[in-house]
């Protein structure tokens, strides 16, 4: 059997930084730009600590929060930097075409509200059909995942 992901699309919308699957989840992704990790002391590191623990405890228990490090390798491009003076251009020179990696982290806060928003294609047929008033129970919790998130991702920007 093989199934096609342009019949059958895993991601039904996304809004921004949010988009909602077929299996009733919603995700929410965000870039973070963080210091490198050998300019960070020990204090440093137990500080960062501090500060992902107190961002993350308030989330409801089935969140799923996940971290992804993404390492590109590059070649430096010294076009930018200045070569007025015999220093500088040998810097330019020195530092032109070298290899570095590019370092970007991801982190993914995904919420499933448990099966009863699922997409038609994978109820129970023999199931009776949702109320309106557990929708609504559905639709706050979705909202009150979403209030958490900000929270989480404020606390996080406003720390250093």
């Amino acid at each position: 059997m093989e199934i096609s992901l342009s019949d059958t699309p895993s991601v039904l919308f996304r809004d921004g930084n949010r988009c909602y699957t077929n299996n009733g989840s919603v995700i929410f992704g965000f870039h973070i730009y963080l210091r490198e990790i050998y300019s960070n002391s020990e204090k440093d590191f137990d500080t960062i600590h501090d500060i992902w623990y107190n961002a993350l405890r308030d989330f409801e228990e089935g969140t799923i929060i996940h971290k992804c490090d993404l390492y590109l390798k590059k070649k430096f491009d010294s076009a930018s930097m200045p070569s007025r003076t015999f220093l500088q251009r040998a810097t330019k020179k020195h530092f032109q075409g070298r290899e570095y990696n590019d370092h970007h982290s991801f982190v993914f806060f995904i919420f499933n509200e448990s099966g009863k928003t699922i997409n038609e294609g994978f109820k129970n047929p023999f199931k009776k059909p949702i109320k309106t008033v557990e929708y609504l129970k559905e639709y706050e919790k979705q909202k009150k995942f979403e209030v958490t998130v900000e929270r989480c991702f404020d606390y996080i920007n406003n720390s250093r």
